[in-house]
Order: structure tokens, then C-alpha cells, then sequence
């Protein structure tokens, strides 16, 4: 068995720690969503781009992380491997979104104050459907270029 066939679960010395590093991602993000939640004041405009955040952030401790620690084989379809990798991409496409906002409310701050909150809806609607869509992508050409045989013929 090559190094990357092995599954995390097999190394008994990383594994707890990767456990302990999912459920701390997981409680904290969810105490955070359920703090925007319950308070009504913490629910406007400027913060539904860190609340998509948190929620991508709780998803990849949830699902992704697990997904790597436990299925580590060659025999991954095309399903898991898009689930695997569209949590990861929403994430960082949330910080990029975080970060061009901040941008634009700094450069044009009149006009950052007249955006509604179904531009945000829309963004962040984009966001999720191009992290599936790249993530599948990704997905399919990367087993279909694992299946090549060696040599790349």
C-alpha cells in the first residue's frame, strides 16, 4: 500500500488529534451560528457574509475533515470526492467575498451602504453553486487522471 492509500484512522498517534481538531472546528462554529441566531441585532447586512463563513467553516469540521481522516482510498468515486472538495473552496471563496466587501465598503463607502440585502442573497448564492461546480470539476479530472495508466498513455 502506497503512503497516500493510507487512511488517517490507520496512524494512531495523529488520529486523535485530527478527532479533537474536528470537534473543536464543530462546537465552535456552532455556538457562533447560534449566537447570529438568537441575537437580532447581530442579523444585518454586513454580517450574512460572515455568517455563510461560519457556516462553510462548520461543514468542512463536520464533513470534510472526517470525510479525509476516513476515506483515504484509491476507490473513491466522483460523489465524495466533489463533497470532500466543495466545503474546502466555499470556504476560501468566503474569504475572498469577505475580503473584496471590506474592499469596497473602505474605496466606496456612500455607494457600499446602498447595496440591499439581495445582492448579499445572490453573492453568496454564486458562491456555493461555483465552489459545487469547481469542486466536481476538480473531482472528475482528478480520477479521471488517477485511472490513466502509468506512464500517462
Amino acid at each position: 500500500m502506497a503512503a497516500e492509500e493510507i487512511p488517517i484512522k490507520d496512524d494512531t498517534n495523529w488520529f486523535p488529534v485530527f478527532v479533537t481538531e474536528f470537534l473543536v472546528i464543530s462546537i465552535i462554529n456552532t455556538i457562533t451560528i447560534t449566537a447570529f441566531a438568537k441575537t437580532r441585532h447581530l442579523r444585518k447586512r454586513s454580517t450574512y457574509l460572515i455568517i455563510n463563513q461560519t457556516v462553510a467553516d462548520l461543514l468542512v469540521g463536520a464533513v470534510t475533515g472526517p470525510l479525509y481522516s476516513f476515506k483515504r482510498h484509491k476507490d473513491d468515486n466522483v460523489v465524495t470526492w466533489a463533497i470532500k472538495l466543495s466545503f474546502l473552496i466555499a470556504s476560501y471563496m468566503n474569504l475572498s467575498l469577505i475580503s473584496l466587501e471590506r474592499l469596497h465598503a473602505t474605496l466606496f463607502p456612500f455607494r457600499h451602504c446602498l447595496i440591499t440585502k439581495w445582492v448579499y442573497i445572490k453573492i453568496i448564492i454564486a458562491c456555493w453553486s461555483m465552489s459545487f461546480l469547481l469542486a466536481f470539476g476538480v473531482a472528475v479530472l482528478s480520477l479521471s487522471l488517477r485511472s490513466l495508466p502509468p506512464g500517462g498513455g
